[in-house]
């Protein structure tokens, strides 16, 4: 909750995206553990309540196959029809589908399409890339802090072969969160802000698991393991106070639910 202001700021309106995350996350979970028809169901009420991100599921789909592959050797492409046929249950259950796939291709293809020309687009900032030094600083630099000293840790490991220890599914789930935070990362960098909140979910998944190990590998030697304590924790200190501060300016720009209310009325 306190992890990015803008993420703060997203959780608290009443739009899709804390069903986005979560359901993300679960789809992702349910690669890892379960079978075909929770991946179908949880799909179809992504693509449903979101559809603009409708290509999550399968995006997810591609990234778990492809740590099954690194580490059990295996794909299971059942699954891909599971994702796949469950967004577009999602958009057809919705109303008028054909003009939401169509905005959705609006929404997703093709302001890619003129953002790569460098139109002066009049869009909202979560739709622009924080590339801004400014905006890293703000909002990727706490998170940054604790996912660097986990990629050393997972780095140590893989050369002490100690990766090996940690049961399969483990591997596999620190190896997709791996993969989705660089993906996730690089487009919020260079595509969009709105992507912040999946880079934000799935590098504290990769934290975590890290975390975890680093505590049960006592006996694996790591130089200055002080600072794998001392990291995190200063982050946690600080990160809800940067997090509250500028999420704060953010309502100050916003304005009371009520202002257009005769103008809607008149439009309804």
């Amino acid at each position: 909750f306190f992890a990015t202001p803008d993420l703060n700021y997203r959780l608290t309106m009443v739009r899709p995206h804390i069903l986005t995350l979560a359901l993300s996350i679960l789809i992702f979970y349910l690669l890892v553990y379960r079978g075909f028809l929770a991946i179908f169901l949880s799909s179809a009420v992504l693509s449903f309540f979101h559809l603009a991100l409708a290509w999550l599921p399968v995006l997810l789909f591609g990234v778990v196959a492809l740590a099954k592959l690194v580490v059990k050797r295996k794909l299971e492409l059942r699954q891909l029809a599971a994702a796949a046929l469950g967004s577009l249950l999602g958009l057809v259950l919705r109303p008028n589908f054909l003009a939401g796939a169509k905005l959705a291709y609006i929404q997703v293809v093709q302001l890619m399409t003129e953002k790569f020309k460098k139109l002066p687009l009049p869009v909202g900032s979560e739709l622009k890339p924080a590339s801004d030094p400014s905006i890293l600083i703000h909002q990727l630099l706490p998170i940054a802090l604790l996912v660097i000293p986990a990629l050393i840790f997972l780095v140590l490991i893989i050369i002490n072969k100690r990766f090996q220890n940690i049961p399969e599914p483990f591997r596999v789930t620190i190896v997709a969160s791996l993969i989705l935070t660089v993906i996730f990362g690089l487009l919020t960098v260079f595509i969009a802000r709105r992507s912040m909140d999946l880079w934000v979910g799935f590098s504290l998944i990769l934290v975590g698991l890290m975390f975890t190990y680093f505590i049960d590998f006592k006996k694996l030697f790591v130089p200055w393991r002080w600072l794998f304590y001392l990291v995190p924790a200063f982050v946690l200190m600080i990160t809800p106070f940067n997090t509250l501060h500028f999420s704060s300016l953010y309502r100050r720009q916003g304005f009371p639910p009520e202002m257009f209310k005769e103008v809607s009325l008149w439009l309804q």
